[in-house]
């Protein structure tokens, strides 16, 4: 194969120039610098963190012009969220040269309640050896971690990660010094599942993350403001940030005008750039830094948005335009997966300038056909992204909690909400404690070992689930007798690993062992599930979803990524029994487990209903009928939950028009026990099954247990 003439002068050239990355790069590594000894110090010191309010948070800031740019824009909502939400005081120390009165503006410019916040500019060594003590320090980019390393006179240290920064470079002198970062011990608070995962796994510092969420007020669907034609095309153009794939973007969009010329109308945004500097004028006109509010106007103008992300996060922008209304088109991209879903709520690509403009191409000859694509997005971003409150809260409670010894301490309220309730707290998690044997197990002693604290000090820690007692091997061989529904679930769990999820748990979390890490999912907000509780349900006890997904797509989750997945009464709620276990199996690592926890129909007020059939099960797997679903809201109506038969259709007709959550099936254990056969030898080979009947207690006990091992 002949290399074209003009690559190899491209090549000749090196386009990127090499010396200006060596006197850069050069440049940094004089000042970003640290020795051994910094980088063994320890880091975290609670003991500094006053035991009470109000806090101080010093954040650590490179220099900014736009308060609404994406990455800045979260950190000072954030900051707006502790100091209005949490009372504490917001301190912004600039590292690099700025005018603090500017900065300031531009802070209060987005966030008003901010005007109470300091900026101070720290461009001088004297400034970095003035900097005034803070309960909480946050560095929110590379470049400001090597500050505040050095940093002696604060408590607790974070890092706001927002992206994989050392991906800003090519690999050399300053990627290394980026990634160094990553291993000076501070606590994580991370951008999405993807970089916490990474945080975590690859540099072994503890981590929370929360999700993108978008302002519903200035990014929502309008289809007023599209015209028919010109088909309306959007790109994120920033040459100068590789990350964005400007390059790849603007070649694939000569070819689009190449091939549908009046036809179609390209416009960028993002950065201030001339299209005539690249050879596009007449092919993309760009728009340039646009205000926050135009920026909706914007996409709301557009039928496709292009947004290519080569590091492990995905950028607001598919957020923002799937909330608009946009079909949005980016790149493969593993890191980014578990939001942007090809062909269910976007279009992805292979990352060549043909391939992006097929893609386009396809986006635009089949926009009407590609309708569903747009809808599943924009209901995506509603009931998953559209409440910062909700993901900036995790933030808030887990500055106040990393204070808590990682050894766990025993507390019990003094007050009156949690009764005479004692508590296992440990990293920032209150766990209930059954009983004495519990607390003897475990080398502690009633009630010398009690730490008597107010309401308030254990409503500020999160709900975790029960602290399970140890049940040894042969316990979960041969389950003791006359045990009781509590204890017989501690032992279906007592064998689990590793990290996994519960689907479901609501406010009665179940007792997965205290070594597990276990996040959350559910169906529901926590506002939404609060209102569903049971009679009798603590709404203190309400455990934090992570993951707002069911058992049946479990959005969000990598497959072979979950040690296990607990399911207790969850199996009953699912349309499609069949596919919920395919789905599970997927998302197990080889020998994960799933623990299930099913009613049994004649110990509940099914008991009046039909027997769902494996035939049944089937025929929902292989063919969901909504009509079949319906079925199950009359029978639900007229025999669990009995309605007046002049009500019956009212009542079902609007039950199944919301999805209201009923038990779409029943099941005893000798019928589960076939379904799983059949599972095993149709869907997914799980290599072992465990279960145990329904206990024996006719009024207590309503369910029996199944843990299928992959």
């Amino acid at each position: 194969m002949k290399v074209p003439v003009f690559i190899k002068n491209l090549i000749k050239k090196r386009l990127m120039s090499l010396d200006k990355y060596t006197r850069d790069a050069t440049a940094l590594a004089a000042v970003m610098d640290f020795s051994t000894h910094d980088i063994y110090q320890a880091q975290q010191h609670p003991e500094r963190v006053i035991p009470s309010g109000p806090h101080i948070v010093n954040w650590y800031l490179p220099s900014f012009e736009n308060a609404f740019y994406g990455g800045v824009m979260t950190i000072l909502r954030t900051a707006d969220y502790l100091l209005q939400k949490g009372g504490m005081h917001q301190r912004f120390l600039i590292c690099g040269e700025a005018r603090a009165d500017i900065i300031f503006g531009h802070i209060i410019k987005a966030f008003p309640a901010l005007k109470t916040c300091e900026v101070i500019v720290l461009n001088t060594a004297e400034a970095i050896n003035n900097i005034q003590p803070a309960d909480f320090s946050i560095a929110t980019l590379w470049t400001t971690a090597y500050v505040l390393l050095k940093v002696q006179n604060t408590g607790l240290k974070f890092y706001f990660i927002q992206d994989f920064e050392p991906l800003f470079y090519p690999a050399g002198s300053t990627y290394a010094q980026a990634e160094a970062t990553y291993r000076f011990g501070f606590y994580g608070i991370a951008n999405t599942i993807s970089l916490k995962n990474i945080y975590e796994s690859e540099y072994g510092v503890k981590c929370i993350h929360f999700t993108p969420c978008v302002d519903p007020k200035v990014f929502y669907a309008d289809n007023s403001s599209r015209k028919d034609n010109p088909k309306r095309i959007f790109f994120y153009g920033r040459p100068g940030h590789p990350r964005n794939a400007f390059e790849l973007a603007i070649t694939a969009m000569r070819q689009l005008k190449n091939r549908y010329g009046s036809n179609i109308e390209i416009l960028s945004a993002g950065a201030n750039w001339k299209p005539e500097d690249y050879g596009l004028q007449g092919v993309v006109e760009n728009l340039g830094l646009l205000s926050y509010e135009a920026t909706g106007d914007l996409y709301r103008s557009c039928h496709i948005g292009l947004s290519m992300m080569m590091t492990k996060h995905p950028s607001y922008l598919p957020f923002e335009m799937m909330a608009c209304g946009v079909l949005v088109v980016s790149n493969i991209n593993n890191s980014t997966k578990w939001l942007l879903k090809d062909r269910y709520n976007c279009l992805l690509s292979y990352p060549s300038a043909t391939c992006i403009a097929e893609t386009i191409s396809e986006a635009i000859e089949r926009y009407e056909d590609l309708e569903h694509i747009r809808i599943n997005a924009a209901q995506e971003i509603i009931n998953n992204h559209a409440d910062w409150d909700v993901e900036i809260k995790k933030i808030y409670n887990f500055l106040i909690n990393s204070e808590t010894k990682s050894n766990g301490v025993l507390m019990q309220s003094n007050g009156g909400i949690f009764g005479s309730m004692v508590f296992y707290v440990r990293n920032g998690y209150r766990h209930y404690v059954q009983d004495l044997d519990w607390m003897n197990d475990n080398g502690y002693t009633w009630p010398d070992d009690i730490q008597r604290v107010s309401d308030e000090t254990l409503l500020k820690l999160l709900a975790g689930r029960p602290a399970p007692h140890f049940w040894s091997f042969a316990d979960w061989q041969n389950p003791p007798r006359n045990c009781s529904s509590m204890q017989m679930r501690e032992i279906a769990a007592s064998r689990l690993r590793g990290k996994g999820i519960e689907v479901g748990a609501a406010a009665s979390p179940f007792p997965i062992p205290l070594h597990c890490s276990v996040e959350y999912a559910d169906i529901c907000s926590p506002a939404v599930i609060k209102d569903k509780l049971y009679l009798g349900q603590n709404p203190n006890t309400l455990v934090e979803p992570t993951w707002i997904t069911d058992l049946e797509k479990l959005e969000g989750i990598g497959d072979n990524s979950l040690d296990f997945i607990v399911a207790c009464h969850v199996i009953e709620h699912t349309q499609n029994v069949l596919l919920a276990l395919e789905n599970t199996y997927n998302k197990l690592c080889v020998g994960g487990s799933l623990v299930l926890v099913v009613p049994d129909k004649d110990r509940t007020f099914d008991k009046q209903r039909e027997l769902t059939t494996l035939e049944h099960l089937i025929l929902d797997y292989q063919n969901p009928s909504p009509e079949r679903d319906k079925e199950h809201y009359v029978e639900f109506f007229q025999l669990a939950f009995p309605i007046e038969a002049e009500k019956l259709d009212e009542t079902v007709n609007k039950n199944f028009h919301e999805k209201a959550d009923i038990h779409f099936h029943t099941f005893t254990y000798d019928s589960f026990a076939l379904i799983i056969d059949y599972v095993c030898k149709n869907i997914n080979p799980w290599s072992s099954v465990w279960s145990q009947p329904t206990l024996s207690n006719p009024t207590e006990d309503i369910e029996f247990y199944f843990v299928l091992t992959k």
